[in-house]
């Protein structure tokens, strides 16, 4: 992580450059904006692909796709990444193509429409995935909040009301320097790219800066379990999670050890007991949700036969409550500060790793943490995953969600 170039412009953007003796370069340039900010980002990250004053959306995808790489979007709660990868070559190429979609998109009527019908089949498509419908439910009851809930599942009729100039201005008001953030890795010069991005951003003046939504809802105080039943589906799904803090609390380390302990991956707690000693399930796996200034989540996903829900929904909980009155072992302990540290170095390895890893840490106000990544996984101890296992973990005040395949009551006939 040695030689990170940072700088601010006048105006607020910030660019992070890593120089890397590579034969590809990585971009990643993040907005804080995300969908639980306003329902409208997923969409707007859609519109940035169909053209700008200069380009058409077939040259912005014959352009994104010389470089041999790739190019895409990723909305999440809090914030908007576009990634763009392309051989060495043609990496300056590829930044002005990235920087001229988010400085000048003109989202053109014809294409808005156009768009608003494939969203349309993506929101139909996304509200039949289970782990959609279940992330939906968790945050609304988690938070007695359905803003979150709607911020994932998406109402069509919504974004159908809207108008052109309705969109447009929530780009503007949103899509502004202060909110953005450049990363790019690779073999790149360093001046050559400063330059390429002040074309486009420079001279661009801050903007004012809207106030972004706080949670209005009240995290619970008591456990809630929602039982759903849908047709179609031949497995259940179960979502178990809690309320944690923000990442810039002090127990963000320990919360990912934790978090690696119990269903990180093969060889977690979780993983073990549930599918190598008694076959119940194929993966299980726990994710942290997180950004400063908001509340965080610690959430564990899985699918298996509707026949073992009791069994599945009490193992989790019991190793819960185990991990919070005894900890890890010394063992669980050092392998899994192992694995968070050598993942982090793989990351590293790679261009698009790199630069994502270099955008969501700016975007949480976390680069400096990078460098002592490795120095703060090290200083946890049992007794640290004991006491966040016992504060966050608490089965009093967690969300289940479970999703069952729809009862079939009809009769068969004769």
């Amino acid at each position: 992580m040695n030689g990170i170039h940072r700088e601010v412009l006048p105006n607020g953007l910030t660019i992070l450059i890593q120089e890397k003796e590579v034969y590809s370069t990585a971009i990643a340039v993040g907005v804080r904006f995300g969908s639980a900010y306003h329902p409208l980002a997923h969409f707007i990250g859609h519109m940035l692909f169909k053209g700008t004053k200069s380009r058409t959306h077939q040259d912005i995808n014959r352009e994104a796709i010389k470089g041999g790489g790739s190019m895409d979007d990723i909305t999440d709660l809090y914030s908007t990444i576009y990634f763009i990868k392309a051989v060495s070559g043609l990496s300056y190429q590829a930044l002005d193509l990235l920087c001229d979609m988010i400085a000048n998109s003109t989202f053109s009527p014809k294409e808005l429409e156009y768009e608003k019908l494939v969203i349309n089949e993506e929101i139909m498509g996304r509200s039949e995935e289970p782990g959609v419908i279940l992330k939906g439910l968790f945050y609304k009851n988690l938070y007695n909040d359905n803003k979150f809930s709607a911020a994932i599942n998406q109402s069509q009729e919504f974004l159908n009301d809207l108008s052109r100039e309705q969109i447009f201005d929530v780009y503007r008001q949103f899509y502004v320097p202060e909110r953005l953030v450049f990363a790019i890795v690779g073999k790149v010069n360093k001046e050559k790219t400063l330059k390429i991005i002040k074309k486009y951003f420079g001279r661009l003046k801050g903007g004012v800066l809207v106030p972004l939504d706080q949670r209005s809802g009240k995290p619970i105080t008591e456990a809630k379990r929602i039982i759903i039943r849908k047709g179609g589906l031949k497995h259940a799904h179960l979502m178990i999670g809690f309320k944690i803090p923000a990442i810039d609390h002090p127990d963000y380390y320990p919360l990912i050890v934790l978090q690696t302990i119990i269903a990180g991956d093969i060889g977690s707690r979780l993983y073990e007991q549930l599918r190598e000693k008694r076959g119940l399930l194929y993966n299980i796996i726990a994710k942290l949700d997180y950004s400063v200034g908001q509340y965080g989540t610690l959430r564990l996903y899985t699918n298996f036969s509707p026949n073992n829900l009791y069994t599945v929904e009490t193992i989790i909980k019991n190793e819960l409550e185990k991990l919070g009155k005894r900890g890890a072992s010394e063992e669980e302990l050092k392998i899994a500060k192992s694995r968070l540290i050598h993942e982090r170095q793989l990351k590293l390895e790679g261009t698009f790793q790199h630069a994502r890893l270099l955008v969501e840490t700016e975007l949480n106000n976390q680069l400096k943490e990078i460098q002592r990544f490795n120095v703060n996984i090290r200083k946890v101890k049992i007794k640290d995953v004991r006491r966040v296992a016992r504060l966050y973990c608490n089965l009093n005040k967690s969300v289940t969600v479970i999703l069952k395949p729809h009862i079939n009551t009809q009769k068969m006939p004769l």
